[in-house]
């Protein structure tokens, strides 16, 4: 009976083991599958139709070309805010954009427009193999290109460099404040973004370590000295408000501005958030 019992024993310890072991090597298939993958998934420019280029003149909007190398370039959008009088050199502020992860510079016309009427400038660079851009996304090669475009427009007579805004959507919020690590702004816009996206990996049992892109959006906004306005749904089921709540308590100076709305159809109400953004920078002398 005894030599029986130890044999179940050692049975069912043998299952275990192998159990454990199916275990481990299922994870790994998983975890290299999506490290494999992973550019597919956080940069699905292949779910994007190519489209032409709308008719920017019509907006008075300005189409750059940013050399990237290897006879590969691509495009950015700057648009002059208004001013009293018209002067075209008037110093005025310029906010940078990036969007989300499955749009193009031409869905966020609007924005620059209403920048405008702000009187705020605007700048968008589109991510490397969106749209009309040559090259493949990734974090690094993404950051050079916005950096390398700002430079370019910083010359300008009528970039008020001490009025330098970030507003970043989505996993534009990463690109902004991957941004802000290189070319510090005075104040940046975090709307639907993120703590890191390592910390979005571990939704899905991914350890941050293998991402490409890690955008560490938390690192950022600890050191950030100047202001953060954060804008979020909260019905957001992608990117939960809960990383702009733990973004605001770590912000040195930041501002949450929540609104019903979910994530792809944030912000419900327009009027609103420009109202927000524009109080926000009267506010912070912006």
């Amino acid at each position: 009976m005894a030599r029986n019992e130890a044999r179940r024993s050692r049975n069912w310890r043998q299952r275990l083991m192998g159990w454990a072991v199916l275990l481990v090597v299922g994870y790994v298939l998983y975890a290299g599958a999506l490290f494999v993958m992973q550019d597919r998934v956080v940069w699905p420019r292949h779910m994007i139709p190519a489209v032409d280029a709308p008719s920017l003149n019509a907006y008075g909007i300005e189409q750059m070309w940013v050399d990237i190398g290897g006879g590969e370039r691509v495009e950015a959008w700057y648009l002059r805010g208004r001013v009293v009088g018209g002067d075209v050199n008037q110093k005025r502020p310029l906010v940078v954009m990036a969007h989300g992860n499955a749009e193009l510079i031409d869905d966020h016309i609007n924005r620059m427009l209403n920048y405008r009427d702000l009187g705020v400038s605007s700048l968008m660079v589109e991510y490397r193999g969106y749209g009309r851009s040559d090259g493949s996304p990734g974090q690094r090669g993404i950051v050079d290109d916005t950096a390398r475009a700002l430079e370019l427009v910083l010359e300008r007579p009528e970039v008020d460099r001490a009025r330098l805004i970030y507003h970043g959507r989505s996993i534009g919020g990463g690109v902004m404040c991957a941004l802000a690590e290189r070319i510090e702004p005075s104040g940046m816009i975090l709307e639907s973004s993120f703590t890191s996206a390592a910390g979005m990996a571990k939704r899905f049992g991914v350890p941050g370590f293998l991402l490409n892109s890690p955008f560490r959006n938390d690192r950022v906004v600890k050191g950030f000295a100047g202001p953060i306005l954060l804008l979020h749904g909260t019905g957001d089921e992608i990117i939960p408000v809960e990383h702009s709540r733990k973004l605001k308590a770590m912000a040195k100076h930041g501002t949450l501005i929540e609104q019903d709305a979910g994530h792809n159809d944030y912000p419900r109400d327009a009027a609103k958030m420009w109202e927000d953004i524009e109080g926000w920078l009267v506010a912070e002398g912006l």
